[in-house]
C-alpha cells in the first residue's frame, strides 16, 4: 500500500511540473519577443482638439521633426483646407513640400459657414500605387494605401476620424469588411464617444483577428485620442510623445508586423 501511496504521489508532482511548464510555454507563445527589426514607425501630429494644427507653429517646425524621425507614415491631424471662388488651400501641402513627402487629404466633414473642409492629411515617403478612400457616412472618409512598412514588408495603411456619435457604426461597418492581415488602422476618435466605438469593435468583429488600442497621451483630459486597429498579425508595442510647439505633439507609434 505504501508503494503505491509513493507512485502515485510521484505521478502527481510529474503532472504538476508538466502542467506548469506547458502553461509558461503558452505564455510565451501569446506575447512573442519583440523585434525591432520588423517595427514600422507611424508619426501622429496632433492637438488633440478640434485645433487646425498650425494655428500655433510653422510648416517648417513640423517638417523638420518629419525630416529628423525614422517613420514610414505621417498623420497630420486636422490640416483644414480652406476653399473660396478661385482655389482650395490645404495646409498639409506646404509641410509635405518642405519635407519631400508625397501628401493624401483625407476628409472628415464640411462647414460651408467658415468655408473649410476639415480633415487630416497623411504624409508617404514617395509616389504611392495604390489608394482607396471608402464613405464612412457624409463627408467623412476611410483611407486605405498601400505601403512598404519596413524592411520590405507591405502594409495597408487606413486612415479615418471619427467627430461625432453618428460616425461610430457606419466606421465599424467599414473596418468588418476592409481589415484583413495587412491592416494597419491609426485614427482619431472623440474621447467621450471611445467607449461606443470600443463595444461596436467588440459586437461587429471577430475577437480572435483583431487587435485594438487606445494610445496613452499625457493629456487624458484632451479632446481626442488616437487608436490603432490592426489584424492579430500586428502588435502596437508602444509610443514616444514629443513636444513640437507649444501643445502640438509627435506621437512615435512603434507598429511590429509579427511573423
Amino acid at each position: 500500500m505504501k508503494s503505491n501511496y509513493l507512485y502515485l504521489l510521484f505521478i502527481c508532482v510529474i503532472s504538476c511540473l508538466f502542467v506548469s511548464c506547458s502553461d509558461e510555454d503558452n505564455k510565451g507563445e501569446e506575447i512573442p519577443e519583440w523585434n525591432r527589426f520588423r517595427t514600422t514607425n507611424v508619426l501622429v501630429y496632433a492637438h488633440l482638439s478640434e485645433q487646425n494644427l498650425f494655428s500655433s507653429c510653422s510648416y517648417k517646425e513640423v517638417a523638420s521633426s518629419i525630416r529628423n524621425t525614422v517613420h514610414s507614415v505621417a498623420l497630420l491631424d486636422r490640416t483644414n483646407a480652406v476653399y473660396g471662388q478661385t482655389a482650395i488651400i490645404n495646409t498639409g501641402t506646404e509641410t509635405a513640400r518642405e519635407s519631400k513627402k508625397v501628401p493624401v487629404f483625407v476628409p472628415v466633414s464640411y462647414s460651408n459657414g467658415e468655408k473649410k473642409i476639415i480633415g487630416s492629411t497623411v504624409l508617404f515617403p514617395s509616389t504611392i500605387s495604390e489608394m482607396t478612400q471608402y464613405v464612412v457616412k457624409n463627408d467623412c472618409r476611410y483611407l486605405e494605401t498601400k505601403t512598404e512598412a519596413v524592411n520590405g514588408i507591405d502594409m495597408l495603411f487606413c486612415s479615418v476620424s471619427l467627430n461625432s456619435e453618428d460616425l461610430i457604426a457606419p466606421a465599424v461597418d467599414v473596418f468588418k469588411k476592409k481589415v484583413n492581415e495587412q491592416t494597419v488602422l491609426v485614427g482619431t476618435v472623440k474621447r467621450a464617444l471611445l467607449p461606443n466605438l470600443e463595444s461596436e469593435i467588440t459586437s461587429n468583429l471577430t475577437s480572435d483577428t483583431y487587435s485594438f488600442v487606445e494610445v496613452e497621451n499625457r493629456n487624458r483630459d484632451s479632446e481626442y485620442c488616437i487608436f490603432v486597429l490592426t489584424s492579430h498579425k500586428w502588435a502596437f508595442r508602444g509610443v514616444t510623445e514629443t513636444s513640437v510647439s507649444g501643445d502640438l505633439h509627435c506621437f512615435q507609434l512603434q507598429i511590429e508586423s509579427l511573423k
